[in-house]
């Protein structure tokens, strides 16, 4: 069923007003009038109204200034001019002011209701274009959010994790600031897969990521870095209180148990900017190779880069 279209008649002729609101009435339309630009203005703020028929000459207003008025009130609403002194100047003037269209005086119905006709055509043609151009943004937002996202675990994919890397470092140099890096690998992740299936495995890597995204402070930006291995950038975060992060990690994912029943730990490594690396692939490297040196020594335990 389609919406009732309002009308708003603003006019000081009482004898107009009632004439035009009991025709389009019966008409269909749902119709309300006001005798001056003040009960027009009360009567916008408190009803969508879709069109506005308005008398150019009010007593208490120019009719060009209420239709300012009321259009920045309701940007969609449509206007249309009421005057008996159409010469072209007023005509161009009025529309010039954002009205839609005129009509002149003595009104003539057939002419009224094809001027609001065409009124709420262009009303129409108007709201379907802006829900394109939104489906049209809400589409191209979807593919960006695709195209940065790990489809898997609802992290940032790999490529996004190198152009965020980026952007921090490149922040981190302007401000002087400290930025570290925790690069995270499960541990014996291979054999829960074998002993459990690829899709227990395929479950155990979104647990750990969610696990990973909560357990991190709200400035740090996980990713998943490929297979088995998650990374965290953590800007303005000394080594120090990194490796305390990456500790909360690893103790949150340790005493998590999986739906299978099975339980994994993590091995961390930690580098930073500057203390350990003045690039971004200096840092990756380094906080990789902490985090070899996390395997070497047992695993499920957190290592900083130490040269």
């Amino acid at each position: 069923m389609e919406p009732q279209v309002n009308l708003l008649i603003v006019d000081d002729d009482k004898e107009l007003c009632q004439t035009l609101c009991d025709i389009f009435q019966e008409l269909g339309f749902g119709v309300d009038t006001a005798l001056n630009s003040e009960e027009a203005v009360k009567k916008c703020a408190e009803k969508y109204f879709n069109i506005a028929l308005i008398d150019i000459r009010l007593p208490d207003n120019d009719g060009l200034e209420l239709l300012n008025k009321l259009k920045k009130m309701n940007p969609e609403m449509e206007g249309i001019v009421i005057t008996a002194y159409a010469s072209t100047e007023t005509v161009l003037e009025a529309l010039r002011r954002g009205a839609f269209d005129y009509v002149p005086k003595p009104l003539k119905v057939d002419d009224v209701l094809y001027t609001i006709s065409a009124a709420l055509e262009r009303q129409r043609l108007t709201a379907e274009e802006k829900r394109r151009l939104e489906q049209e943004i809400e589409a191209k937002e979807f593919y960006r959010s695709i195209s940065i996202i790990d489809e898997l675990t609802g992290l940032y994919n790999y490529r996004h994790f190198h152009e965020l890397l980026t952007q921090e470092l490149k922040r981190a140099k302007r401000y002087f600031h400290s930025l570290s890096l925790l690069m995270i690998d499960i541990d014996h992740f291979k054999e829960y897969q074998d002993a459990y299936g690829h899709l227990a495995g395929d479950v155990a890597l979104k647990v750990i990521a969610q696990i990973t995204r909560d357990t991190v402070r709200g400035v740090d930006i996980v990713s998943r870095y490929g297979g088995e291995e998650f990374a965290v950038i953590s800007p303005e975060t000394t080594k120090a209180d990194a490796a305390a992060v990456g500790e909360r990690v690893r103790n949150a994912i340790a005493k998590s148990a999986l739906p299978t029943g099975g339980r994994l730990t993590v091995s961390v490594g930690v580098a930073s900017y500057p203390t350990d690396a003045q690039n971004k692939e200096q840092l990756i490297w380094r906080a990789d190779q902490a985090l070899y040196r996390a395997k070497q020594r047992g695993r499920n335990q957190t290592c900083i880069w130490e040269q």
